[in-house]
């Protein structure tokens, strides 16, 4: 039992000079933003984290639900994104 508007999207991006940070509720902003990741750095990670809100677990107790990850290439990014998206 998840309620779909507390869903929440951070993207930070690890260059070699700075770290840019970015949270949003807006799907459309997020995703527009993951576009614009470079890739071609070297010595660079990008961490993704997608919260789905509060969910009920089998026991009654309240849990925060999310999906996390750090990624250093494109695809395995991609391939995550796409899973953690999924309804």
């Amino acid at each position: 039992n998840c309620t779909q508007q507390s869903r929440n999207y951070t993207l930070k991006i690890f260059y070699p000079q700075k770290v840019e940070r970015v949270e949003t509720k807006s799907i459309i902003r997020f995703l527009r933003r993951t576009k614009l990741v470079k890739w071609q750095y070297t010595a660079f990670k990008v961490y993704l984290r997608v919260s789905y809100g509060t969910i009920t677990e089998v026991w009654g107790t309240k849990v925060n639900s999310f999906n996390t990850g750090t990624y250093t290439n494109k695809k395995d990014f991609n391939l995550a994104l796409k899973a953690f998206l999924e309804k």
